[in-house]
This record gives C-alpha cells, structure tokens and sequence, in this order.
C-alpha cells in the first residue's frame, strides 16, 4: 500500500491531444478563414497571420531584421508589354531593308568610282607605252632599211662575181660584213598589256570601243613579232650557210678594235668559187630580203595603230 502511495501520479499524455489539434479538423477551426480566391496583387502568405495578428511577410520581416515599418509590402507587377502589330513588324523589316540596301549602293558606288580610276590609270600607262613603241619603231624600220639595202648590193655583187676579181670580192665581203649578219626586231613594250591581260583587268574598261581597238592593238603586235621571229630565222639561215663562202681570217672581231674592218689593204679571197653555192647563198638573201619587206610594213601598220590609238584614249578618258 505504501508502494502504491509513493507511484507518482502519471502526468497525461498530450502528445495525442496535440496531434488531434494538427489534423485538418482542428487547424480549421484556429485558422482564419482561406479566401477563395486571392485578390488581384496578393498572395497567399500575405493573408495569414500569427495570434498577434501579424503577417507572414511582416514576421518574416521581422525575424530577418528588418525594419518594422516594412511590412505587408506589396508585389512589384510590371506593366504589361504593348503587343506588335503587323504594321510595326513591316516598318521594321522596310527599316532594316533600307538600310541594307543604301549600304549596298553606296559600296557599290565607292567600287565604281575606284575602278573608273584605276581604269583611266591603266589608259594613261598604255598611251606612255605606244608612244614608247612610236619611238622604237622608227629607229627600228631605219635599221631594217639599211639592212634591206645592203643585202640588194650584195645580192648584185654575187651576181657579177669573177674569179681573181678583187674589186668585186671586196665589195661582196663589205656588204657581208655591214648588212648580212645582223637582224633588228622591235621590242614592243607589253608592262601594261599584259596586267590588263593575265590579271584580268580588260573588265575594267566599259566601253567597247575601247576594248576592241585595244585588242586590235595587241592583235597587230602579235602579228609583227611573227613576221619578226621569221626575220631572225632568215638571218640565222643564211649566217650558218655563209660560213662556207668566206673567209674569217677578214673578219676578225677584237674586243679592243671592234668590227672595224680595213678591206682595201687586203687580197680577200672566196672559199668557194663555185657559182652554184654562191647563187644559192645568193637566193637565200633574195628570200630574207621580201621577209623584211613585209617586216618594214607591219611595223608602220602598228605604227599607224598605236597613232590612232593614243588619240582615241586621250580624247575618250580626256587625257592630256
């Protein structure tokens, strides 16, 4: 008995009531009332509040604290965006077309410009050139022409050779020496010709005109060196066939004298007086006689182009 006496008394248990006062039955009736519907601007939190009637954002705050002036703050809400409509897409996409497009033209306009002057640069260079080649053909036609001369006298003085004739053999071997072993051809210069040519630069130049006379140009520089390499050919020809005729012990080249021949001091002598090898070397002097002929010809046609030529250019790119 006293053992029952001195069993403390059991405390209640109140863990059950306090789980009986979390269920949903019994939170609803401490907590205030759930609107429906949050009103426009507020939140869930902002409605519920403490025994003291506090907030939740303002014992949030206070818990943080903050200030406690700072509460029931309100959300910040942006303004809604104004929605695009098809005129403002299209005036955008003019706007960056417009802008796409004048810098496409302008561009344009700076390459044009650019090229009419590196187009009129070439021009200016080409005239230099033909004026150039003006000068070289006219040294060059008089030097063809005495050649073309002395080949006449020395094709004559085969003809009336004699044996143990030493007048005859000292002008055969005069007109060997000065006229029959040496060929002129011009050099034309092609420093412009050929940049318009190989970088292709001929699509600098717009008007046709233009174009074909300069191609003419160029085709008729074609042409005379053709008829040029073939005069060097004749020469060659004709110096290799003449090595069996006379004798260089005449015409001997000193570095310190030169080619300065004294003939009439000498008893030249032929090689050969056979007459069927001179009047062949003979004919072949007849034949690089006509190839200079034509040769003399082509170069005052080119002549004649690179004259008109220079003119057109000046007056068509107004070049003085």
């Amino acid at each position: 008995m006293n053992e029952q006496q001195n069993i403390p008394e059991q405390q209640p248990d109140n863990r059950s009531e306090r789980q009986q006062s979390a269920t949903p039955e019994n939170s609803s009736e401490n907590s205030p009332a759930q609107p429906a519907e949050n009103a426009p601007g507020e939140t869930f939190f902002e409605n519920v509040q403490n025994e003291e009637g506090m907030s939740a954002v303002t014992q949030a705050a206070t818990l943080a604290g903050l200030h406690p002036s700072i509460k029931d703050m309100e959300l910040h809400h942006p303004s809604p965006h104004h929605k695009k409509k098809l005129m403002d897409y299209l005036f955008e996409f003019f706007m960056l077309f417009l802008a796409i497009t004048l810098g496409f033209f302008v561009e344009n306009m700076r390459e044009h410009a650019t090229e009419k002057k590196k187009e009129k640069e070439y021009m200016r260079s080409l005239i230099e050139d033909m004026k150039t080649d003006t000068i070289k053909i006219n040294n060059y036609v008089g030097y063809n022409n005495y050649v073309l001369a002395g080949l006449d006298s020395l094709i004559n003085a085969i003809y009336l050779y004699k044996k143990n004739d030493t007048a005859i053999v000292r002008k055969i071997y005069q007109w060997y020496a000065y006229a029959a072993r040496n060929h002129y051809e011009v050099s034309f210069t092609d420093r412009t010709m050929s940049q318009l040519k190989n970088s292709g630069n001929m699509r600098l130049i717009q008007k046709q005109k233009v174009s074909d006379s300069i191609v003419d140009y160029d085709d008729g520089i074609k042409l005379t060196n053709s008829q040029g390499n073939t005069n060097k050919t004749k020469c060659e020809m004709s110096l290799d066939y003449s090595g069996g005729i006379f004798d260089y012990r005449y015409l001997r080249y000193t570095f310190i004298k030169g080619s300065t021949y004294d003939f009439s001091s000498q008893q030249l002598k032929l090689l050969t007086d056979d007459p069927v090898v001179l009047t062949r070397y003979a004919n072949m002097l007849e034949l690089w006689k006509q190839v200079i002929v034509v040769y003399i010809q082509d170069l005052y046609g080119q002549k004649f182009k690179a004259q008109n030529l220079i003119s057109f250019l000046k007056d068509e790119y107004n070049i003085k």
